[in-house]
């Protein structure tokens, strides 16, 4: 080692110089051949895992958008049901709307030949309760009180109208009308409670299969 530095000392400025040019390239040739090269490749392979990285990180923002879609419209339903459901009247506000459809009746004129609830129709989130009318008047009053109907706060529909048998009292034609009226009850919490308990108990004895007797 030590002759090789004595020869090196005895070279002019410019072989010194050319030397350390050569050893210079020579590091920086072997520093990118084992160091960056080797990287190089390295990032050659992973590029297909990189691809495969994005697209799946794609597809799963494009489902937390849907997501988030979703839930916003959930919440819009909910709110909606929300309002709906206080248009329905419970089981204590019976009776007053009841007592409300009666009186607009009276008000307008007509006379009530019937007045007379039906027993209730129980459907999947409410009950529908029917009212058969019958009432007698004229055309114009009768037109007067389906829209009183309507203008109440709580929903009420009017079906099966039937019109007929008229008669001419003082210059106005007098008119039967018969139809039914139609509320809806929302149920009570414990009335859902009670649904869900039955409609479980129906579903397990339904999932059970009568044993099958052995053949001796």
């Amino acid at each position: 080692m030590g002759k090789i530095i004595d020869i090196i000392l005895k070279l002019t400025t410019t072989q010194k110089l050319l030397i350390l040019i050569g050893t210079v390239v020579v590091i920086s040739g072997g520093y990118g051949y084992f160091g960056y090269l080797s990287k190089y490749q390295r990032i050659e392979e992973l590029k297909p895992d990189l691809s495969r990285f994005r697209q799946e990180l794609k597809k799963k923002k494009e489902i937390s958008n849907k997501y988030l879609e979703y839930k916003a419209n959930m919440e819009s339903i909910k709110r909606k049901l929300e309002i709906a459901l206080k248009k329905l009247p419970t089981s204590e506000e019976m009776p007053s709307l009841l007592s409300a459809i009666s009186s607009d009746g009276n008000r307008v004129g007509l006379e009530f030949l019937l007045f007379k609830p039906q027993p209730e129709v129980k459907l999947d989130f409410y009950a529908e309760i029917p009212i058969e009318i019958r009432v007698l008047g004229t055309f114009h009053e009768v037109a007067m009180f389906f829209d009183a109907v309507a203008d109440l706060d709580r929903i009420v529909n009017i079906r099966n109208i039937k019109m007929g048998q008229p008669k001419d009292e003082e210059g106005r034609t007098i008119l039967v009308t018969s139809c039914s009226a139609v509320t809806f009850r929302y149920y009570t919490p414990e009335e859902r409670k009670q649904m869900e308990a039955a409609k479980k108990a129906k579903a397990a004895k339904g999932g059970k299969r009568p044993a099958r007797s052995r053949r001796r």
